[in-house]
């Protein structure tokens, strides 16, 4: 396996949490991913018919909706990091899932409580951004502790959490439609706010597992035989999550810490991640003017060709995160993302060439083939983004750089998904589909050559492990700190230097990576 295809060693043993521990964790991840984006994507049939009844402009206006929801996750992340730092992962977990199911029943119930038909967008503005602050909380904890329990089958993991995505998305239209036929406005969002509050138990069930495990090794801190003492360090470095975020602090300060998760390789990934999840509202944005005007498709085929881009791309998805694992994440990201930009260009001009030398019925098909193409390329160039941009770090990384790579990851992919839904509903009227899809697609091939050029030319992962400098963990503003045995007790009291309870986070030396 060459240096570009490698990845990275630095992730080391599969965590040792137990099997129901690490089902609880994947069932926490899917339920909420699953309800979340049945909650986005339930609206669509019927949210731009209900702004023009209130005499508004629908469809600008339910732009701007679904548009604040990313704009909030990528502006909030950083605060997010900042209060996992402070506060802990299941802080975030807390109140974000629970912030999320609120202000869908407030989104639901806002023509209701307001007449004004501004102050009922206004409502639909403030609840959909505060829903978007709860799930850049619930993603930035979720995936960090996905990140940290499954380090070397992440790309299986991510995988199978597409598939959750994209059975979402789906799912979410069909179930508001026929909700909002049966009920009114309401029902919908009511509905939905229930399978957010399904997700819960699933919060509270991981919470208490964290907490027995966490119980289970400070147990071991008061033991004096040094085998048991040893594996107590072995459980405490598998202990995934923490509810203190000020345990195990690093001296760093939130941008050296961010500065320090920066390197160029992460930056490259970034952009990979970007560029396909921008393809998506890219494509999507224009899609529906052009199947109706430019190929004559009737209104009722619309929506299936739609989901054939979602049917692709989360059905390769389990198939993609395994290849990941196994052939290495930067290659088959790269890959990707190329063969996405070869699916424009052939959606493009190519696609113009078919329908004028083998009629209109010739280009339905081959669109329609290139679509559903697209959407798997879609999920090889997706699925191994998180994984790829964190062995770009290198090193066995502590708490919180997983936390600032989530949330770099977060800010990326919410970009991606802001910028090109006015671009390409910009540039569409003015210089036509085709040549859209080709300056889009272009650009994809553009930076995936220049990606597997520097990737192979450098390595995909750093040459170095992260260098893990010790920082005193005796510092005044380090809370609780108790001896652990009889040995540690008689050492503290000549000499005062002790280490922490287990009821913060592992004594394991904090650092900062280092390299490319």
């Amino acid at each position: 396996m060459s240096e570009f295809e490698g990845r990275s060693s630095t992730s080391g043993e599969e965590s040792e949490l137990t099997t129901r521990e690490k089902a609880v964790v994947i069932a926490m991840m899917t339920s909420v991913s699953f309800s979340s984006n049945i909650t986005i994507s339930l609206v669509l049939p019927f949210l731009p018919q209900e702004i023009n009844a209130l005499g508004l402009p629908g469809q600008l206006l339910t732009g701007f909706i679904f548009a604040i929801f990313p704009f909030m996750i990528l502006v909030l992340s950083p605060l997010c990091n900042l209060l996992a730092k402070r506060l802990g992962r299941v802080f975030l977990l807390y109140a974000g899932v629970p912030l999320q199911t609120v202000t869908v029943v407030v989104f639901g119930l806002s023509k209701m409580a307001c007449k004004n038909p501004k102050g009922v967008i206004g409502m639909f503005l403030v609840s959909r951004g505060l829903q978007g602050f709860g799930a850049a909380m619930a993603n930035l904890a979720i995936f960090a502790i996905v990140a940290e329990t499954f380090p070397n089958s992440l790309g299986k993991v991510m995988g199978l959490n597409e598939v959750i995505i994209g059975i979402g998305f789906m799912t979410g239209p069909v179930l508001g439609s026929l909700l909002y036929t049966s009920g009114g406005f309401s029902l919908p969002f009511l509905a939905a706010s229930g399978l957010l509050a399904l997700s819960f138990p699933f919060v509270i069930l991981y919470h208490r597992l964290h907490n027995k495990r966490r119980l289970t090794i400070t147990s071991y801190h008061h033991i004096g035989s040094s085998g048991d003492r040893g594996a107590a360090v072995g459980a405490e470095e598998n202990l995934v999550d923490f509810t203190s975020g000020e345990e195990k602090q690093n001296g760093m300060s939130f941008l050296d810490q961010v500065w320090g998760v920066l390197t160029w390789r992460v930056m490259v990934t970034a952009a990979v991640l970007l560029l396909g999840t921008g393809a998506f509202g890219w494509v999507e944005t224009i899609l529906s003017l052009h199947l109706q005007d430019d190929l004559n498709v009737k209104d009722k085929y619309i929506g299936v060709i739609f989901a054939v881009i979602n049917v692709t791309y989360s059905g390769f998805g389990p198939f993609v995160g395994a290849l990941a694992d196994t052939c290495g994440y930067k290659p088959i990201m790269v890959g990707g993302l190329m063969l996405s930009g070869l699916s424009f260009v052939l959606l493009g001009p190519a696609a113009t060439k078919v329908g004028d030398e083998a009629g209109l019925q010739a280009q339905r098909y081959w669109e329609v083939a290139l679509l559903g193409l697209f959407g798997a390329f879609q999920s090889l160039c997706m699925i191994p983004t998180l994984p790829a941009m964190k062995e770009s770090v290198g090193g066995k990384l502590d708490q919180h750089t997983v936390n600032t790579i989530v949330m770099i990851f977060n800010q990326f992919q919410n970009t991606g998904l802001m910028f090109s839904p006015p671009v390409s509903g910009a540039l569409s009227p003015a210089i036509g589909w085709e040549y859209t899809m080709a300056i889009y697609g272009s650009v994809c091939l553009g930076v995936g050559i220049f990606a597997s050029a520097v990737f192979w030319t450098y390595g995909g992962v750093p040459e170095e492990e992260a260098v893990y400098e010790p920082v005193s963990p005796y510092a005044s503003t380090e809370p609780l700190l108790v001896p652990r045995t009889q040995s540690d007790l008689e050492h503290m009291e000549s000499s005062h230097s002790f280490s922490r309870s287990h009821s913060l986070q592992s004594p394991i030396n904090y650092c900062s990576p280092r390299g490319g």
